[in-house]
């Protein structure tokens, strides 16, 4: 049976993407209100780092890249573009 751990209300709007960071403490995920958040999953009244991710339109997906440790995010969106 599934249960609810944990709300969040980071975005301004839909939230398309969530990912794991790879050591499984905090989330990353992405909207579109454009906006890249990284935070800890377990707490729900911790403030998310949030930053502008650059894309003119909805972010789509936004993942760690592998052997960065969590420091390197790449992300894609509407505007089809790919950011790192």
């Amino acid at each position: 049976r599934l249960e609810c751990h944990s709300k969040h209300e980071w975005h301004d709007g839909c939230v398309n993407t969530v990912c794991w960071t790879d050591d499984g403490r905090r989330i990353i995920s992405g909207s579109d209100d454009t906006n890249i958040c990284v935070g800890e999953w377990s707490n729900p009244n911790s403030k998310p780092l949030t930053y502008d991710s650059g894309h003119r339109l909805n972010v789509f997906q936004a993942r760690p890249l592998p052997h960065s440790n969590n420091r390197t995010i790449v992300t894609c969106g509407a505007d089809g573009e790919v950011r790192v």
